[in-house]
């Protein structure tokens, strides 16, 4: 028994109901205290390697999912940087930065759209189709 419950008892019986409660409570968790204590300690390591297994597990899973992301992105800007180049090699425009990077090694900030002589088969795949449909639309209009 708890001797400040035992000296409460005495000083307010009133509470009686309160302090069993309170008594019962105490024995609960000294019960848990005392199982958790019995729990051998090869048995808690094993419990926390299983742990540590499954977070390993979910970390290795989720890499791989990264690393598969990471891939398909760097692919993804692959394809862009290409397609980035051709456009530029139409428009007769610098490759690295469009005449927009005054420090360019490719230009030196002056490639604008026009400044190369555009690339002949990447000029038929973009822009003239764009200038035939361009002139359709103005010709119709006017």
């Amino acid at each position: 028994m708890n001797p400040m419950i035992a000296y409460l008892r005495k000083q307010k019986p009133e509470w009686e109901e309160y302090l069993s409660l309170m008594e019962m409570m105490d024995t609960d968790s000294n019960q848990t205290d005392s199982d958790s204590d019995s729990i051998p300690e090869a048995e808690l390591v094993e419990n926390k390697d299983k742990a540590y297994k499954s977070k390993i597990i979910k970390l290795k899973k989720t890499q791989s999912k990264l690393v598969n992301l990471i891939n398909s992105l760097r692919e993804e800007l692959e394809e862009e940087v290409e397609f980035t180049q051709d456009l530029a090699e139409a428009l007769g425009a610098c490759p690295e930065c469009f005449g927009e990077d005054e420090m360019c090694d490719n230009c030196d900030g002056e490639g604008i759209p026009g400044f190369f002589v555009p690339d002949f088969v990447q000029y038929n795949r973009f822009i003239s189709p764009a200038n035939k449909k361009f002139n359709k639309h103005f010709r119709i209009r006017n």
